[in-house]
């Protein structure tokens, strides 16, 4: 058996957001493209090195579990209209580097930071985050296998990956390769 070189120590889950931060007496806004168990990852601050912490007010969408609601229910769902939590914390900056915020993305500016003195609760909303889109991202999952066994479910299966944030105007060969991926993260082990 080969054993994985990198084993991540927290599930992860993709959050594309925005979030306001405070550096240099100045409040300024910048993106989220995951979020994890023990931290977020972002789009690269100028003047933050690693090691430094930064408060940051992000939103934490509050997903429902898509397989528990009637097809009806998940048509009418918009998600500009989900419930947020807004959340205020601190990070430490562990890492800054350029890569893609996805496999087929271009390459961008990213620095990733640990949650730095978080409560209790904050952990538990975004662990309650990251198994809620999990299981959305198996349901997401299962309807593209079902496209291949002649089941039609294309308008759902549309309606919920634009609800997860997935570009439907992708083949779905290329946009299961997206939530194939994003799933692999969600992986336990």
């Amino acid at each position: 058996m080969i054993e994985k070189k990198y084993k991540r120590t927290s599930l992860r889950s993709p959050m594309k957001s925005q979030f306001i931060y405070s550096w240099d007496k100045k409040v300024q806004r910048s993106r989220t493209f995951n979020i994890s168990q023990g931290g977020v990852l972002l789009e690269s601050i100028p003047n933050i090195k690693v090691g430094d912490v930064i408060p940051i007010m992000m939103e934490l969408p509050k997903i429902p579990i898509f397989p528990t609601l009637t097809e009806k229910y998940i048509f009418n769902l918009d998600p500009l209209q989900f419930n947020r939590e807004i959340i205020r914390l601190q990070i430490e900056i562990v890492r800054i580097h350029e890569g893609p915020i996805s496999f087929d993305q271009s390459i961008v500016p990213q620095m990733g930071g640990k949650f730095f003195k978080s409560s209790d609760t904050l952990v538990q909303d975004i662990n309650d985050y990251v198994g809620c889109y999990k299981k959305n991202v198996v349901y997401l999952l299962n309807l593209i296998a079902d496209l291949g066994q002649g089941k039609k479910h294309m308008p759902l299966l549309s309606h919920i990956a634009n609800l997860l944030g997935y570009q439907i105007k992708d083949s779905i060969s290329l946009l299961r390769q997206k939530v194939l991926h994003d799933y692999q993260s969600l992986e336990d082990s």
